[in-house]
């Protein structure tokens, strides 16, 4: 499934984004809790989040550049 690479972009970026807010929130502190059976969970730091979303950028560069070199 491809589509134009702004909006593959755009996706990898709202994806990562709100799955990132949505961990952080309060069902997910939730949910981390029970997964990780661990009452004390808070969630994770800013610097965890971050570089979650930047290694989430790092592997679309990844495919984008596999499919360039693909598709000459």
């Amino acid at each position: 499934f491809w589509v134009e690479t702004s909006v593959s972009l755009v996706i990898v970026i709202l994806l990562s984004v709100g799955y990132e807010t949505l961990e952080n929130s309060n069902l997910g502190i939730c949910i981390g809790r029970k997964i990780c059976c661990s009452p004390y969970y808070q969630g994770d730091n800013f610097w965890n989040s971050f570089f979650d979303f930047l290694f989430n950028l790092v592997g679309f560069c990844i495919v984008f550049s596999i499919r360039i070199n693909y598709y000459k």
